[in-house]
């Protein structure tokens, strides 16, 4: 933490075991999960990036993902992501998709918190 900056408390729920936020993406409330083993900043479900007006880059790659085969990842800017009382901004974040094989559990969310929005 920087000499001088103040904690701050962020709340979560547990589900399953899980980590869950409430975030709030180009200012619509989003439900997600903290993925720890995600190095990214945010991934959403196609359907959220399409309702809070996500504007596509015209980047985005492959990604591997602990099961399953690589897949298409389109990458989007969003104008804010705000999580307990902090706000980003503006954040690059990519859709989630999944291998057919292997889909994650679903406990609600409609995408997952990587790490690497913290490290911004």
């Amino acid at each position: 933490m920087p000499s001088g900056a103040a904690p701050v408390t962020i709340p979560f729920t547990l589900r399953n075991g899980m980590p869950f936020f409430e975030v709030k993406a180009n200012g619509r409330t989003v439900p997600i999960l903290f993925d720890l083993g995600d190095f990214s900043t945010l991934r959403l479900d196609r359907s959220v990036l399409e309702q809070i007006g996500a504007e596509r880059t015209g980047a985005g790659g492959k990604i591997i993902q602990a099961q399953g085969g690589p897949v298409e990842s389109p990458e989007y800017r969003l104008q804010s992501v705000e999580l307990g009382p902090v706000r980003f901004g503006p954040v690059t974040a990519s859709m989630d998709a999944h291998d057919p094989s292997y889909q994650p559990d679903q406990v609600g969310q409609a995408g997952f918190l990587g790490t690497g929005l913290l490290k911004a």
